[in-house]
């Protein structure tokens, strides 16, 4: 949750509202929390769910 909160820089509770009304997808289960796959974040900005802002945070962190 916190890498997912830096990499769309938002709060990691932001990131919590989103799974839990269902606009982000829900992570796979992970020792010490959830682990979601690039291709499940891929999907998700393709869908459409992501603002300008979160899609160019995330191309951002895809160039580090």
């Amino acid at each position: 949750i916190t890498d997912i909160a830096k990499m769309f820089n938002r709060s990691r509770i932001t990131i919590y509202r989103w799974i839990s009304n269902g606009s982000f997808p829900r992570g796979k289960p992970h020792p010490g929390g959830m682990i979601w796959t690039e291709d499940v974040i891929d999907r998700w900005l393709q869908a459409g769910q992501a603002t300008d802002k979160e899609i160019k945070a995330t191309c951002e962190m895809k160039d580090m």
